[in-house]
């Protein structure tokens, strides 16, 4: 259920042209693109109860932890203001 560091890798990845070398896509659209939808839908699971009970359902729960979120949060307006791409502030920004 949990992915340590994935929302942190996304955050890294949606900052750094490096990825984008030698690519044909646009690494760093896709990274702050699943940035933003693993924030929107599972941000919110804190309760592991809860969480089990959502995955009984069927549905799929990724616990982001306090560490990660604490990290996104301090870093994510540095992020913001230094993106090369306006498409990519926009999916962080949203």
């Amino acid at each position: 259920m949990e992915k340590p560091h994935f929302i942190v890798a996304m955050l890294q990845i949606a900052s750094s042209l490096d990825y984008n070398k030698d690519r044909k896509i646009d690494v760093t659209q896709a990274a702050a693109i699943q940035l933003k939808n693993m924030a929107e839908t599972h941000w919110r699971y804190k309760d592991d109860a809860y969480t089990q009970e959502m995955a009984e359902e069927g549905c799929k729960v990724i616990v982001i932890t306090e560490e990660d979120k604490k990290y996104v949060r301090d870093n994510i307006l540095q992020v913001y203001t230094n993106v090369h791409s306006e498409i990519v502030a926009r999916q962080i920004d949203y």
